[in-house]
């Protein structure tokens, strides 16, 4: 395993920069938008292949357009952003050394690592967004910003998993991103 924590390390100092750096490329580009979430969705494993999963992010004005806004306020398929482009293509190479013909015990492990390095991702992103530290020195953010695990596709159960995962308790609470 020591090959597959040398990746996921490797992996995880790249998306900090390729996250970090599609956010603040968008505010750039939508300066008169109220950037409030980025988020990470869709893993894809298919126990020879690994892909990166999506990176998407919203802005208030399409959440104010949305019919049911609890809803499409935490799930990044309808985000404005539900793919930042090139994020998914930059990240792409990194994976390969994780793609093989691991074993039936090797793989689940390698699955629960990624999201734990995801979740690792997320949380430097938010500290450093709220901190105004690295790329994200001399943008404006809103205050409530996060980024998290917004993966819904194994159920309820694993989505609120990993939002307390990737997201810290305090914000899960204050931002009401869980529906209990």
């Amino acid at each position: 395993m020591d090959a597959i924590d040398k990746s996921l390390a490797d992996i995880e100092a790249e998306w900090e920069q390729v996250a970090a750096n599609a956010i603040a490329e968008s505010i750039a580009s939508n300066p008169s938008e109220d950037l409030y979430a980025a988020g990470f969705w869709l893993f894809y494993c298919d126990y020879t292949v690994i892909h990166p999963p999506c990176f998407a992010l919203n802005t208030k004005s399409h959440l104010a357009k949305a019919q049911d806004k609890k809803y499409h306020r935490w799930s990044p398929p309808n985000w404005k952003f539900d793919v930042v482009d090139g994020t998914t293509d930059a990240m792409m190479p990194s994976y390969v050394p994780l793609h093989g013909d691991h074993s039936d015990e090797t793989w689940p492990l390698i699955i629960e690592r990624h999201k734990l390095m995801i979740s690792n991702v997320c949380r430097s992103l938010t500290w450093n967004a709220k901190e105004g530290a690295g790329r994200f020195q001399g943008i404006s953010l809103n205050p409530k910003f996060v980024v998290g695990i917004f993966e819904g596709q194994n159920g309820p159960e694993e989505y609120e998993e990993l939002v307390e995962l990737s997201v810290d308790y305090e914000l899960v609470e204050e931002l009401r991103i869980l529906k209990r």
